[in-house]
């Protein structure tokens, strides 16, 4: 179940790519006090005279905390204040790895029960 902040972070998510034409969200999950996910980024095909630039991860990371932090400073009545911290971690996958990455993902929330193959320990 998402808290206020969970549910805004999610909103933030999946409002994310509307800035960012080139960027795709695939997979993506909030838990208690962080969230997972699996982002696309692909070049521009309008040439490069008339294209954006390709936004980078950090470019992505950056809009997608701050504008969180602010949407989840404001419901708690704060002006302010750290909601993430200072750095996350990034991988780039090569595809054999990619499902293995997505069903971890998937099945994060789970706990510590979820085997790999993401059906539950008895």
């Amino acid at each position: 179940r998402l808290t206020i902040p969970g549910h805004i972070t999610q909103d933030v998510r999946e409002a994310l790519p509307t800035p960012y034409s080139n960027v795709a969200i695939e997979t993506f999950v909030v838990m208690p006090d962080y969230s997972h996910g699996i982002l696309w980024l692909s070049a521009n095909d309008l040439g490069a005279a008339l294209a954006p630039p390709t936004p980078t991860l950090g470019n992505v990371v950056r809009t997608f905390t701050s504008v969180s932090t602010r949407e989840i400073n404001g419901s708690l009545g704060r002006s302010g204040g750290r909601v993430w911290q200072r750095s996350y971690y990034d991988r780039v996958f090569v595809l054999k790895e990619l499902d293995a990455a997505r069903e971890y993902i998937v099945n994060n929330p789970m706990g510590p029960l979820a085997l790999a193959s993401g059906r539950l320990a008895t």
